[in-house]
């Protein structure tokens, strides 16, 4: 139940490379027990094109097309009219490059900056949508970082993800401490990347 929470079958549909009505059929007997909750989808999701529910109980194979490479241009082709602004600070461009490429996709616009001093006045100017913030940076490391912009009245809600090769408990409690919305351990794949950035934008 808490790995499903906040997902969509959409979603869930893209990170397992599933067709969703098979997904769905494959979860109705937890949904009819009440292991797994559906709640109706928030905006924006909720613009998106239903599915005859009467499909889910059919016991005939499923046969919708073969659903086949699900990334990029997926999530921008069922939700019109919006591009959330993702914004990664960290001084490795191997990291950075390796984010844009794990989050190449219509819905996202996906800016990277290397300099923890001018990110701050960056991130004012840049309003994003999330934020993943690397600790380990010099000047301005990402706890710091992370505690300044919290204090700024437009950022008390805007989803901060601390990324770091820390693993231990104390540092976790210390991000938590400065305002951290979560945290990802590199080295991370793309499914965990998509599942987090998912977990906070819908």
């Amino acid at each position: 139940g808490s790995m499903l929470r906040g997902f969509s079958f959409r979603h869930l549909a893209v990170l397992l490379n599933q067709n969703e009505i098979t997904l769905v059929r494959s979860l109705l007997p937890l949904i009819e027990k009440g292991a797994v909750v559906v709640r109706e989808p928030q905006h924006p999701f909720d613009l998106l094109p239903s599915f005859d529910t009467s499909l889910w109980q059919e016991t005939a194979p499923a046969v919708a097309e073969e659903s086949g490479d699900l990334g990029s241009g997926f999530f921008t082709s069922k939700v019109p009219n919006r591009t959330y602004r993702i914004v990664c600070i960290d001084d490795s461009p191997a990291m950075l490059n390796e984010i844009k490429r794990f989050l190449a996709d219509d819905a996202f616009e996906v800016i990277a900056l290397n300099d923890s001093v001018k990110a701050l006045m960056e991130v004012m100017r840049l309003n994003p949508d999330l934020i993943l913030l690397d600790v380990g940076m010099p000047n301005i490391d990402g706890y710091k970082f992370c505690k300044v912009i919290r204090n700024h009245e437009r950022f008390k809600s805007v989803p901060i993800i601390m990324v770091t090769g820390n693993t231990g408990l104390i540092d976790r409690a210390r991000a938590r401490l400065v305002g951290a919305t979560d945290y990802m351990t590199k080295p991370f794949t793309q499914e965990a990347l998509l599942k987090m950035v998912f977990r906070y934008l819908s």
